[in-house]
């Protein structure tokens, strides 16, 4: 686990799975060299055997320097390994439970498999496609490619998931969503703050939007929009939703500056 300098422990960064990038060295073979002449306990020399050479262990995703042929450089993102002998890159890593405190939080250069759930606390990064089996807690994804949830985020006002792609999940209930892409939703959005730069989409036997606030550049479809109750439900479609987001950031620092400023001259009057 990280300890800090004060000698704290962090069981969240755990550091199991490395990562390295493309054109990164990875390992240096030491050619076999000609030997020494030896000599035994009577003077007599022994003549030195040649070093054995060995081929260099090239496996998946991986390549020879240029300028060295005796040095392996990745040849994509990913995580390095060596399996059978041979030095590979893994663009992929699998998670065969949870993302908890066996795992730690995870930073991937390429795509991450999650079979379980995204336990509350956790973050996960990637730069590549994120697939979860299970269900999103109070979490933090960043998702450089399409990211797919197959149960739903279940955020309680918390959880934060930016995507650079599309986004296909069951349902968002009290999360704040942000994708580059089209986001596709199974069942229902909830009391969620939800952005996208293309299209919105809650088209399955419920298909409703309940509270919060759902934007999108080119559209929002549902079967079902609003509630009987109080509730306000706000849609916002067209233009840009991280500019609106910009602007609504702005105008409250506006007002929490004009706040302060009134304090400030009250007591100065005073």
């Amino acid at each position: 686990p990280q300890i800090n300098e004060e000698g704290e422990v962090n069981f969240r960064e755990l550091n199991l799975f490395q990562k390295c990038k493309e054109g990164q060295p990875l390992a240096l073979k030491k050619p076999g060299t000609q030997g020494i002449n030896g000599m035994t306990i009577h003077g007599e020399e022994i003549s030195a055997k040649p070093g054995r050479d060995i081929p260099l262990p090239i496996g998946l995703n991986v390549k020879t320097s240029p300028d060295d042929p005796n040095l392996i450089l990745a040849a994509c993102d990913g995580q390095p390994k060596i399996q059978n002998n041979r030095v590979n890159v893994i663009p992929l890593i699998e998670v065969n439970g949870n993302v908890d405190f066996s795992t730690g939080n995870i930073d991937f250069t390429g795509s991450v498999h999650i079979k379980g759930n995204v336990i509350s606390g956790f973050t996960v990064k990637a730069m590549g496609d994120v697939q979860i089996g299970g269900c999103v807690e109070i979490s933090t994804i960043e998702c450089g490619g399409n990211l797919s949830i197959r149960q739903g985020i279940v955020g309680q006002e918390k959880a934060l998931v930016v995507c650079r792609g599309n986004i296909n999940t069951k349902f968002i209930d009290k999360a704040t969503v942000y994708a580059d892409g089209d986001i596709f939703v199974e069942e229902s959005i909830m009391f969620s703050k939800v952005s996208s730069s293309g299209k919105i989409s809650v088209l399955g036997k419920k298909g409703f939007i309940m509270g919060g606030t759902t934007r999108a550049s080119k559209g929002v479809t549902c079967n079902q929009l609003g509630t009987v109750t109080q509730t306000v439900t706000l849609i916002e479609v067209g233009g840009s939703p991280t500019l609106r987001d910009e602007l609504e950031k702005l105008e409250n620092e506006i007002r929490t500056s004009e706040d302060q400023a009134d304090i400030h001259q009250k007591s100065i009057d005073s």
